[in-house]
């Protein structure tokens, strides 16, 4: 089971502006929100023609400037200013930063895609393979091992054929969220060109954690992810313990002691504390006890 944190917004938009993330709390980006335009005619004879291709066709869009906050440990979007010179202002007042895609969330840990068809990351950018379909699911993945879930993209196929689908993403300078631009490209038809489609999501990605218990106490394992299932936790994934245990411990890797005290208050009493002595992909460790006995 798989704990993620995210917000969408913008129902389809096409990108216009990525300015980055302020420090780690704000992820700002402008879009502009596309529509269809048909044109009638009158003819000669007094008939309504409508065109909706050729030099006819039209498009035109409503400016979004979206600004995304974190407040323990939940994020929520808020409007940006309206005006021209109230944006411009608020813009010149504050420092960006990651305003490029990149795969890499820090020294070994990226991004990656699994997918039934291939698609490729170049310079920064995931693209699918012409004319592929097939559910994508983007995750983080630690040099040496491991691999956690953390986003599904569904196929774009439409009744006028495949789109090709773009992955962009924007970690933020800590390392912690991860903004998620997914822009399916439009199609052309008989009857003019399709929409493009760019969705935005925001994402918590660090820590990783692994909730252990022995083979015969799954049940347990799962039970405690459900419990830790909560923003601000991190991608938290169950798994399999090489033995059993007396005693719940979390063990934790350096910088993350405080992301594993939150943890172990909301596992209860008897709960220990520990810094992790071994290399692993985990950020965090809940090796667990013995599941609480039932009482009638």
């Amino acid at each position: 089971m798989i704990l993620w944190t995210s917000i969408a917004f913008a129902a389809y938009p096409t990108n216009l502006a990525v300015h980055g993330w302020e420090r780690s709390e704000f992820f700002v980006v402008e879009t502009t929100e596309s529509s269809h335009g048909e044109y009638s005619e009158e003819a000669e004879d007094g008939e309504i023609e409508q065109l909706v291709y050729g030099d006819r066709f039209d498009v035109w869009g409503e400016r979004h400037r979206t600004l995304i906050r974190h407040q323990n440990h939940e994020p929520a979007e808020i409007p940006g200013p309206t005006n021209e010179s109230g944006w411009s202002e608020w813009l010149a007042g504050r420092e960006f930063s990651n305003a490029t895609s990149t795969q890499r969330l820090g020294a070994d840990v990226e991004l990656s895609i699994r997918s039934e068809f291939p698609g490729e990351w170049a310079d920064g950018v995931w693209r699918d393979a012409a004319s592929s379909s097939s559910i994508l699911t983007l995750g983080v993945k630690r040099d040496g091992g491991g691999w956690w879930p953390l986003h599904t993209v569904q196929p774009g196929d439409s009744a006028f054929g495949i789109p090709k689908r773009t992955i962009r993403t924007y970690p933020s300078p800590d390392g912690r969220w991860v903004a998620v631009d997914v822009h399916t490209g439009g199609l052309m038809t008989m009857r003019g060109p399709t929409l493009s489609h760019a969705e935005w999501t925001i994402h918590q990605v660090r820590p990783l954690v692994s909730v252990l218990a022995p083979e015969g106490a799954r049940q347990h394992a799962r039970a405690v992810v459900e419990i830790l299932s909560k923003p601000g936790n991190g991608l938290i994934q169950a798994g399999v313990a090489q033995a059993a245990r007396e005693q719940t411990v979390v063990y934790f890797r350096e910088g993350f002691e405080s992301d594993a005290q939150r943890i172990d208050r909301q596992l209860g009493s008897g709960v220990t504390r520990e810094p992790m002595t071994w290399e692993g992909p985990q950020d965090i460790v809940v090796a667990l006890g013995p599941p609480p006995e039932a009482t009638d």
